[in-house]
């Protein structure tokens, strides 16, 4: 009896252990939730994480859960069995872990409220302000519909695990729970049937490779476990990634200019003509080109029908053959070919086609803000890689044609000279007159590189919930796989094995599914960073879809480090495992 009795204690405490951790990710996953939410009305990149990560942690929760009942509830079989024999019925005897489990949801949910509602939301605006100036003040109230439905959502999500843990134990009889559970009987695997492989292992990984497939609950958990942990980390480094690309790819392979000068349109030609002389004779530039410059609507539909009056710039070069040095028309994907501008149609940028619903040959209908101009129908030429504001490129003799009157330049597109100070150049060049502003593209890359900085707290977030998702699921599976094979492993220690050599036997499982999950999570990571990325766009903004493969390496070691830490922590449970106790019977 005292054997049986020092079993279950061990037992107990690990089972209270992996609870808490329980508690400890529903009270996480609140918070995030609740942060994303909110977080979500001043930026759709937090948006997007705010309605799509949620489900993540929930679900790992849920599972979380589920494993911890179900350990608590074989762990209390004769417990469960004795009741029964006494007369007291299924319900009430799982309204104990019912209540166990909603009692712990509950609390966590209470910390998460405060925590997410309170601390995660102010982070992220005091991020943004460097960004939007005209954020206000922080006031951030509890909200109770956040509050309350997530907490729901939390509370029934292991309050069903709990059901589902009781209901299978609740239907054998009395005699039959009173017995302990017998141990899973070993299978032939799939990869014994290969004997090429399988010849070629030693005792130790066919023991794994058995293990892996005797134990499939543990096995599927720690593979969604490091797999969404891999996810995370790849949608956290991927929007990085495609941020930094639209900078990278706008001012590097679009745009091969370096300032646009606006000029006054109440000057005359005489005057347009003597601000040119004057750029043209500066040191500090290579090239200059005239261009048109104007904001219009455009519809894929019909000329009557214009959905939102969703706004492009018309650009209409000069000098359609320079046209390229300045502006370079190419596909996005593929071999990225070249596209040339032609005087039967238009080149539209690829976002502007979306929101259109158009592609290459369909025709669409370009409207001036001039009311007085009716709408007039072209043909789109090609669609060209764009991801800053939406363009429409058209030659001076479609215009013309269209029009029925010669181009007004109002631009001057500027390409300078190796080693310009830009910002002597903005300076030299607004005070000629004539000329109502000067914007260079190192401001804009200034802009989007401070957007990049603020975003590294969400990326820091994200590595942070991953971290956490991968110490739950891993530390609460290990905990309960160690717990439940005590006897199998105290049985290796009176064998001779060291410390180091049942940490290797334990730890070469975990070593296998780490992997499985770096290969899911990888898959998966890709697919939501896409999803993401194409969410968060905006009519003006197109964001790239690149993953670099450094991210993936790095989410790769992440993920190992995390997995190496835990199995570190829980090595000390080894080497305290006592070789007498473990192996007393425990009837």
């Amino acid at each position: 009896m005292s054997a049986g009795g020092s079993a279950d204690g061990a037992a107990a405490g690990a089972v209270s252990s992996t609870m808490l951790l329980a508690l400890g990710i529903v009270g996480g996953l609140i918070c995030i939730y609740l942060g994303g939410i909110v977080g979500g009305i001043i930026g759709p990149v937090i948006a997007a994480i705010g309605a799509v990560f949620p489900l993540i942690f929930f679900f790992v929760a849920a599972l979380v859960s589920l494993t911890t009942m179900t350990r608590m509830v074989e762990e209390e079989r004769m417990q469960i069995g004795t009741l029964k024999a006494l007369g007291y019925g299924k319900v009430a005897i799982a309204s104990k872990y019912l209540l166990y489990s909603a009692t712990a949801s509950i609390i966590g949910s209470v910390i998460g409220v405060f925590v997410g509602e309170l601390s995660i939301p102010p982070l992220i605006i005091t991020a943004y302000r460097a960004v939007y100036y005209n954020l206000g003040d922080n006031i951030i109230h509890l909200n109770a519909w956040y509050a309350i439905s997530a907490g729901l959502v939390a509370t029934l999500c292991t309050t069903m695990a709990a059901f589902f843990a009781c209901y299978y134990s609740m239907r054998s009889v009395p005699a039959s729970l009173m017995r302990p559970v017998a141990p899973k009987a070993g299978k032939r695997t799939v990869v014994e049937k290969i004997k090429f492989i399988w010849q070629r292992l030693d005792f130790g990984q066919k023991s794994a490779v058995r293990n892996l497939f005797r134990y499939k609950k543990r096995f599927f958990m720690t593979l969604f476990g490091v797999g969404g942990c891999m996810a995370l980390l790849l949608v956290g480094l991927g929007i990085r990634d495609s941020v930094s690309a639209v900078a990278d790819n706008q001012y590097g392979e679009v745009f091969n200019y370096n300032a646009v000068v606006s000029v006054d349109p109440t000057i005359t030609k005489s005057e347009r003509r003597t601000l040119l002389d004057k750029m043209s004779d500066s040191q500090m530039l290579e090239g200059i080109l005239l261009a048109h410059r104007n904001i219009v609507s455009a519809s894929g539909e019909s000329e009557s029908e214009f959905k939102d009056e969703i706004k492009a710039y018309l650009i209409v070069p000069t000098n359609v053959e320079e046209f390229p040095k300045y502006v370079n028309l190419q596909e996005r994907t593929g071999d990225k070919e070249q596209i040339n501008l032609l005087t039967d149609g238009v080149i539209i940028t690829e976002k502007y086609a979306d929101l259109l619903g158009v592609k290459e040959n369909d025709y669409i209908y370009i409207k001036l803000d001039d009311s007085r101009v009716t709408p007039k129908e072209v043909k789109v030429l090609g669609i060209t890689e764009n991801y800053i504001f939406n363009y429409i490129y058209m030659t001076p003799a479609m215009y013309e044609s269209l029009y029925g009157t010669v181009v007004d330049m109002n631009m001057f597109m500027l390409k300078t000279a190796r080693g310009v100070d830009m910002d002597e150049l903005k300076s030299t060049f607004s005070a000629f007159e004539g000329v109502n502003s000067v914007i260079t593209n190192k401001e804009e890359l200034e802009d989007i590189n401070e957007v990049i900085k603020n975003l590294y707290f969400i990326i820091f977030l994200m590595i942070g919930s991953a971290a956490l998702l991968a110490f739950v699921v891993l530390y609460n599976l290990n905990n309960i796989n160690i717990s439940e094979r005590r006897r199998e492993l105290a049985t290796f220690k009176v064998l001779g094995f060291t410390n180091s050599e049942l940490a290797t036997y334990v730890y070469r499982e975990n070593v296998i599914l780490t992997a499985l999950g770096i290969i899911v999570g990888t898959i998966t990571g890709v697919i939501l960073h896409r999803i993401v990325m194409i969410t968060v766009e905006t009519d003006m903004y197109m964001f790239g879809r690149e993953l670099n493969f450094a991210s993936i390496v790095l989410a790769t070691l992440l993920t190992i480090l995390f997995t190496v830490i835990i199995n570190e922590v829980m090595r000390k449970k080894l080497q305290k495992i006592d070789m007498i106790e473990s192996l007393k019977s425990v009837e």
